[in-house]
Parts: structure tokens; sequence; C-alpha cells
């Protein structure tokens, strides 16, 4: 997977980064799938990067019932060159996002200049939460990630590995 434009270079580092430490985070209670050669086509042009399945521990069942979830890379948004990873499970997908101080939106409220997403502590991943009043940005830590995946895969507390 060779890439010679920057900007995919520096996204596709941060997405094995993020790889990593959700690996590091599950190790004890998924097994993991790196596969390779998905396509991603963004504003940078069409290049390849790996997508994660997080798997059961221990294959009970079918294989098509092995994987929980899966991140998928979506590449780099057109404004404010955002990083997105898509997390999908058969019951829910969400968007993970790589934020820096110089790519957030603001507005103008009352004079005061503002973030429109809520919840920026630095750089680095955090899960978009939508709601029909505001966005709101919730780092991506051990127990976020944990939540991402019952609720993608549509377990319940007690189901969890």
């Amino acid at each position: 997977m060779t890439v010679t434009n920057p900007i995919q270079q520096q996204y596709l580092e941060r997405v094995t980064q993020l790889y990593n430490q959700v690996q590091t985070w599950g190790k004890d209670k998924f097994d993991f799938a790196i596969q390779g050669d998905y396509s991603v086509s963004d504003t940078t042009g069409d290049y390849q990067a790996d997508r994660l399945a997080i798997l059961r521990k221990v294959a009970q069942v079918g294989e098509d019932e092995n994987t929980l979830v899966d991140f998928f890379p979506l590449g780099i948004t057109f404004l404010y060159e955002r990083g997105v990873v898509e997390i999908q499970g058969p019951w829910r997908e969400e968007e993970l996002v790589y934020l820096r101080a110089d790519n957030l939106i603001y507005t103008e409220r009352k004079g005061t200049r503002e973030p429109v997403e809520k919840g920026f502590e630095g750089e680095g991943w955090y899960w978009l939460v939508l709601s029909l009043t505001q966005t709101q940005m919730v780092p991506l830590t051990k127990e976020v990630f944990f939540d991402l995946v019952k609720q993608g895969a549509g377990l319940f507390e007690e189901e969890m590995p």
C-alpha cells in the first residue's frame, strides 16, 4: 500500500494508529482481522487502505456471525481535511473523525466565535454524535470503543465478551 500524496500518507498513518490502539484496548475481548486493498476515493484521489474487522474472541458460531463490527476508512473530507473512519455493524453505523485545532468548524453567536461541535479536547480521534440540535465530539477512549462495538453489534451488556 504505497501512496505518494502526503495528505493521504498522513491519513493512513492515523488510521494505522487508530487500529493499533483499538487492538490494544480489545486484545483480551476480541480477535481482529486486517484486510487490505479497501478502495478509498476522496478529495485527494483514489488509493488503497486497510479495513479492520472486530471479531468474537472464540468462534463458537458460524463464520458470518463472527464479525461484530468493521472499521472502514472513508478518507479525507473536502472541507477542513478531516480523516473519517466508519464503524459498521449489523445494528448501527457510526463515524470517527480525526480532529485538530485547525480543522474545527466555528460559528458566530452574539459576537462570540464558538465551535459548532462540542467536546474538542485536543488532537485525536472522536466519535461524531449527531442530534437535531447540535453536533458533539466524544473523544475515543477504551470505554467509548467498547460502547461503539456493543451498539454496532447490537449486544446487551451481558453479551459483551
